[in-house]
């Protein structure tokens, strides 16, 4: 594999010391029973059933996988404490390094393994499995000779490798599920050896016990009058609009106390309510309006100072009440989605759960406004 693939691999976000290798050392240590790689496991396999099951039905399972293994809930809440500890003690920043391997490599294990195989996938009749076996044949150290190593596993020439090499290449920035990518790093990896993990230890290591000088503190700007946010808000679009319409209704926030009482705070004429009602309001309901999955979240939690600012009135009702019926609908097409692959280790499976946390705290956000309407 060239140099430039590797980096275009790592570029797509494969950090190769995350691929399974479940036989790794961690010593001998154990808090309350656990031990590097079994808090590895453990924090690795509490994400992944929150994933599956939220939060609230993710503990409760975490919990009952725990007392399976003769652990529970409080031993590992003082061992990950404990050993958290002995990271940051850790000078030269190995142990940390070791742990957040193991990590990766359950996470890879649990969110991956149900995946498409594509062991014998062929790109320019050349299988992943050769693919990757040329890789590390030309790659590590000191590297075979192209030819020698293009003729031992089957392929024509150099020019017949560039071609394996761009569509393997390819057809990794096309996968958006990663799943070929972590696929390739599993068994890049395997045929690498354990060296070639331990290699990736040392980097991550490195990199945690580097010493960084202190930053200088930069001299901080001036912060904005809310003059200037209001013009902001009024000639930006979309979530920016949205971002300076929040900035401008917390300012009024919190000039609705004590504050309100100083005629000559700089803030009151931009908060009186009429002026709000005409320059802030249609703002909050547009934004409202407009919202999409990757807004909605933020722009939700954005009604609250509907109330708080007393600018509630029945076209905003009916605004907040549109919003929450698409919010659910969209909610019950996520859950659907989610329902077939809730137990299936496939990568999908995490952005449809974060996706479906989300909608359901706007769904909780928007009827809490509309009842206390």
């Amino acid at each position: 594999m060239s140099s430039r693939l590797l980096n275009g691999v790592l570029a797509l976000g494969l950090t190769l010391s995350t691929i399974p290798l479940l036989a790794a050392t961690p010593g001998p240590e154990r808090y309350s029973g656990f031990d590097v790689a079994k808090l590895a496991e453990a924090l690795a396999r509490q994400s992944t059933l929150r994933t599956q099951h939220g939060e609230a039905g993710g503990n409760a399972a975490f919990a009952e996988w725990l007392s399976g293994e003769g652990l529970s809930r409080a031993g590992y809440d003082a061992a990950y404490s404990a050993w958290w500890e002995r990271f940051k003690a850790d000078p030269t920043g190995q142990l940390e390094a070791r742990f957040h391997r193991i990590v990766g490599e359950w996470s890879q294990q649990l969110n991956f393994g149900d995946a498409k195989d594509w062991r014998q996938e062929t790109r320019e009749g050349v299988t992943l499995e050769t693919y990757a076996k040329v890789s590390v044949a030309l790659t590590r150290n000191p590297g075979g000779k192209l030819e020698d190593v293009l003729k031992k596993n089957g392929l024509k020439d150099a020019a017949h490798w560039k071609r394996v090499n761009e569509s393997w290449t390819k057809a990794m920035k096309d996968d958006t599920t990663y799943a070929l990518v972590q696929q390739y790093g599993a068994l890049y990896q395997k045929l690498a050896g354990p060296q070639f993990a331990a290699e990736q230890d040392a980097v991550v290591a490195n990199s945690l016990s580097e010493k960084r000088p202190a930053p200088t503190a930069a001299p901080r700007p001036a912060p904005e009058t809310l003059d200037q946010v209001v013009g902001r808000m009024k000639s930006a679009q979309g979530r920016e609009k949205a971002q300076a319409a929040r900035e401008y209704a917390h300012a009024c926030d919190l000039w609705s106390g004590p504050a309100r009482k100083d005629p000559k705070d700089p803030r009151a004429p931009l908060c009186a309510n009429a002026v709000l009602r005409r320059d802030l309001q249609p703002v909050l309901l547009e934004s409202l309006e407009r919202a999409d999955d990757e807004t909605i979240g933020y722009v939700a939690g954005m009604t609250s100072f509907l109330g708080e600012l007393e600018l509630k009135d029945a076209s905003g009702k009916l605004t907040v009440q549109r919003v929450l019926n698409r919010a659910e609908e969209r909610l019950a097409t996520l859950e659907a989605s989610f329902a077939p692959i809730k137990d299936k280790a496939v990568p999908e499976r995490m952005p449809l759960r974060t996706k479906i946390s989300e909608y359901q705290g706007v769904v909780r956000d928007l009827k809490r406004t509309l009842e206390t309407w």
